[in-house]
């Protein structure tokens, strides 16, 4: 009990810290940012939120298939309105909101503990392993200096992409393994070949997302460490407990992976802005799914035999 007190108020402490922490960055770097956000393009902006909209739906899919997979009968619309409302759970300190919203959103479908638990594990597996891959697999094949900086042997061109591919071959086929041994999950490989590729896909549009509120850069190696900055960052941010939605933790490591192209002031700044548009298209997509679907409790649903499914 007294450790779980002790946790709470460090959570709350971290969230005062980062809200100290930005209140100061801003007011003593007012004009660099006002500069830097007045250069900013609205049509970037407005395709960064589109981006993010789209990407979002394609994660509403993987909670449809951690659930359809598992055994439960749910459409993708349901799928779409529980994330999408659950997700801003995340905001609160403790960042563990949205699990447990979740959780008793299942429950209160008639699901049992351990078969409210499955689908969460499965989804998170997915997000995880994919963020870390893909951000992995972007930065390596840009010319950031990080990757060799720590690991000697990315210095080598030829390693570094033999390594990508080795660890691509490892990602898909361990995550199938323990979906089919480790969570009982029934899953043909074609499926989760296909569910592997959308991952990448999702994780490729936050970065292209995030590569568009800075202003405009066509080089392919920024785009690539964008992508690679922000999958990697949002992975440390997720898993980190006690920030809540990442915050802090996300702006910190996007300010050290993009080191090479911007100061960290300058980065401190967009990943902020970035921040900001992710905050109010989750506010967003969970106000439209309350207005038009409801609380996606499925309290009127009939009680039917669920079956497994490998195709949509």
């Amino acid at each position: 009990m007294k450790k779980a007190v002790w946790l709470n108020i460090l959570k709350w402490v971290w969230l005062a810290v980062v809200i100290a922490a930005a209140g100061w960055f801003f007011s003593v770097n007012f004009r660099d940012i006002r500069t830097y956000i007045t250069n900013i393009s609205i049509t970037r902006l407005i395709l960064s939120l589109l981006l993010l909209i789209v990407a979002k739906f394609l994660t509403a899919d993987l909670t449809y298939y951690s659930l359809t997979l598992t055994g439960q009968t749910v459409s993708f619309k349901e799928a779409f309105s529980i994330t999408s409302i659950t997700q801003l759970g995340k905001y609160l300190p403790g960042g563990i909101w949205h699990f447990a919203g979740k959780f008793g959103v299942y429950q209160a479908r008639g699901m049992s503990a351990k078969q409210a638990a499955r689908p969460i594990i499965i989804e998170n597996l997915w997000l995880i392993a994919s963020a870390l891959m893909t951000g992995l697999a972007a930065l390596l094949f840009s010319h950031s200096p990080l990757p060799c900086r720590y690991i000697p042997v990315f210095c080598n061109r030829t390693s570094g992409l033999i390594l990508i591919f080795s660890s691509g071959m490892i990602w898909i086929f361990s995550t199938y393994l323990i979906l089919r041994y480790l969570i009982k999950t029934t899953i043909s490989p074609l499926l989760h070949f296909r569910l592997c590729l959308e991952q990448l896909l999702i994780w490729f549009l936050f970065g292209c997302s995030f590569w568009l509120v800075y202003p405009q850069n066509p080089s392919l190696d920024f785009l690539l460490q964008a992508i690679g900055a922000f999958a990697l960052s949002w992975a440390l941010g997720y898993v980190v407990f006690f920030a809540p939605g990442g915050i802090g933790i996300r702006e910190a490591s996007m300010t050290l992976l993009f080191s090479s192209f911007f100061l960290p002031q300058t980065t401190a700044i967009f990943a902020a802005v970035h921040r900001m548009l992710w905050v109010l298209t989750e506010i967003f997509l969970a106000l439209l799914c309350m207005a038009v679907f409801g609380l996606p409790l499925g309290l009127d649903q009939p009680d039917k035999p669920s079956q497994n499914m490998d195709n949509k």
